[in-house]
This record gives C-alpha cells, structure tokens and sequence, in this order.
C-alpha cells in the first residue's frame, strides 16, 4: 500500500484540512484589521493577500491532484501524487508564517482582550463597553471574541501545539524537500538544458554557413 497511492490518498484529506485553516485564518486576519481600521494600509494588506497566496496555493495543488486522479491498479483510485509532494515539504512553513501575521495584526490587542466573565462584571462592562470598541461601530464584546479567537489559534498553549504539529507531522521538511527531488528524478528524463544547446548549435551552425551569402549579396 506503501508503494502503491499512499500519499496520494493521505496528502488530499491533509491539503484539504489545511485549505480550511488557512481560508478561516485569512478571514480572521482580515477581520482583525478592519476592527482595528487597518484593512487599508499598505503594509497590512500585502500581509492579508500573502494568507490569501497561501490558501488559493494549496486549493490549487488539491484541484490539479484530483484533475490527475488515476487508476494504481486493482481498482485503486487516488490523486495524483505530484502535487502534493511539493506542498508536503511547504506547507509546514506556511502554517507558521501564519500564525507570524496573525501576531503581527494583531499587535497588542491580543494581549489586551478581555474575557468574557469581564462583561458579566456590572463595574467593568460599562469601561469595556466605551473603551475597547472596533472600528465601524463594533461593539467591545465583539471585537473582543475576535482577538480571544485569534489568540486561541495563535498564542495560546493551544496554538503552541498545533504549530509544532503543523511542523513536524508530515516528517521535517528538508527531509521531505529531498524525497521531493528523488521523485523527480524517477518521474522522466531531464533533458531541456542539453537540448537547448542542441537547438542552439544548430541555430550558430546554421548561420555560420549563410553568413558569407549574405556578405557577398550585400
């Protein structure tokens, strides 16, 4: 079974977790800076549109996969393996870099996030409620779930965890980025460099010999 689809079969339920993720995590990045009215700020925006890269990459990967679904025989149909040997060893880096921006939007408002027994509270409610609204009129309770989530995913022990799981469980990448170049090497020949030489030689043969007719003719 090793042998015979495995990744195929493995990587397309894991790209297919990790679309998800990422997709939820660039809506909650993107919500982040409008409830802090940064949605428009240079800086900002390439940061949202790198998450953005991220997940429409992996969406990608997964539809070319399943566009090359195949038989393996004895009636074993999985994905195409190719594209998800490239995003094995890459994506790993790509969670990480996730939780990065969503720190970096976040700022400070992740460490200055009320709980929610402190709106329950009758003398806090009322300071939350005037100090820590968002952007836009949102109100303070709001805005305030919005960082405890990204903190959840990002900060806390638990999003401690899961980074270090998005690192390692698909085995280290530069492990998996040099399986990625002996698949290469088994799929087909390479053989572009020398037959642009070919076409090259050909092309200076072929001009050397017409250069004199042109020289008499001119």
């Amino acid at each position: 079974m090793l042998r015979r689809g495995w990744t195929g079969n493995i990587m397309q339920q894991t790209a297919i977790r990790a679309l998800v993720k990422l997709e939820f995590a660039y809506e909650l990045a993107t919500r982040m800076a409008e409830a802090t009215g940064q949605h428009q700020r240079g800086e900002i925006t390439r940061l949202l549109g790198e998450l953005w890269s991220y997940a429409e990459l992996t969406r990608s990967a997964i539809k070319a996969a399943e566009d090359g679904a195949f038989d393996y025989g004895d009636g074993t149909w999985f994905c195409d393996e190719r594209p998800f040997a490239a995003l094995r060893p890459t994506m790993p880096g790509w969670m990480v870099r996730v939780n990065d921006i969503l720190k970096q939007i976040g700022s400070h408002n992740l460490l200055a996030t009320p709980a929610r027994a402190d709106f329950d509270d009758a003398e806090l409610k009322p300071l939350l409620s005037q100090h820590l609204r968002g952007a836009d009129d949102m109100d303070a309770r709001e805005r305030a779930r919005l960082f405890r989530t990204a903190w959840d995913l990002a900060g806390s022990a638990l999003g401690g965890r899961m980074e270090l799981y998005e690192r390692f469980y698909l085995a280290s990448a530069p492990r998996n980025y040099s399986i990625a170049h002996a698949s290469a090497q088994r799929l087909r020949e390479w053989n572009a460099v020398p037959e642009l030489w070919r076409s090259t030689d050909e092309m200076v043969e072929k001009y050397a010999k017409g250069a004199p007719e042109r020289e008499e003719s001119g």
